[in-house]
């Protein structure tokens, strides 16, 4: 018996190897197509590994509250250092700097070439009026004293420092 349509039967029993008749191999499943093959011999490339999201949620959430957390330290850090030159925090026995700017007025060490007057005597609650007015009597209880300092906000009370040359 001939077969009209197609190549003679393989004796085996088996179908032919290779493409079916008309040259064409047949199409794969949709969207399955695999990637294209190599050059002879060489080795597809190993699949790229998944990407760990860490810790998740939880990791994320503690490493900005630490990052937080350590400016919030270096912040607290850098307002103590800077405030504890300020000259209304001086206290007897300090020495300041003598600058004529009010605002450049620092607590300076005593040993140090910027030392201009060292504090003999503390007068707190005074506004600028009541130092204007009572200048050579406000540091009468400093017996050491040459020259006073007010320090503070104006219209507000605030410190007077009674001082001599180091």
């Amino acid at each position: 018996m001939t077969n009209p349509a197609g190549p003679p039967p393989n004796p085996s029993g088996q179908p032919p190897a290779g493409p079916p008749t008309g040259g064409f191999p047949p199409p794969p499943a949709p969207g399955a197509y695999p990637p294209p093959p190599g050059p002879p011999g060489s080795v597809p490339p190993a699949p790229a590994p998944a990407k760990s999201r860490g810790k998740g949620i939880f990791g994320s959430i503690l490493g900005r509250l630490i990052g937080v957390g350590v400016l919030v330290v270096v912040g607290i850090v850098i307002t103590v250092i800077t405030s504890r030159h300020d000259p209304d925090k001086a206290k007897v026995g300090d020495c300041i700097n003598g600058s004529t700017d009010a605002n450049k007025v620092k607590v300076v060490d005593c040993k140090g070439s910027d030392a201009a007057w060292k504090v003999v005597g503390v007068v707190d609650n005074k506004t600028e009026a009541q130092f204007d007015t009572e200048n050579q009597k406000v540091c009468e209880s400093f017996p050491d004293w040459e020259n006073a300092l007010w320090w503070g906000t104006k219209g507000k009370s605030g410190t007077v420092l009674c001082v001599k040359k180091p």
